[in-house]
């Protein structure tokens, strides 16, 4: 984490933008210069029909797992590009 960041894993009860502050659900307040809200994702990759059969993490990728963004990572150090 970068010098003068806070990272903080709290539940947020209110967001007060036009005060640049966060009331979170213990009571706390905190004032911010710049808020980040990570709300996580759940994955479920295996619900797809066909997406992590024999394609999967070589040309069919997730970049929200390790092996995943490894994976693209490699792909993309011999892509060619393509149409967009």
């Amino acid at each position: 984490m970068p010098a003068g960041v806070n990272l903080i894993y709290q539940e947020i009860a209110l967001i007060e933008a036009d005060h640049s502050r966060v009331k979170l659900v213990n009571g706390k307040s905190l004032e911010y210069d710049f808020l980040i809200i990570a709300t996580g994702a759940h994955l479920q990759p295996s619900e797809t029909p066909g997406m992590q059969e024999k394609l999967w993490h070589k040309e069919i990728f997730d970049f929200y797992t390790l092996e995943g963004a490894l994976a693209l990572h490699d792909y993309f150090r011999d892509w060619q590009g393509g149409n967009w």
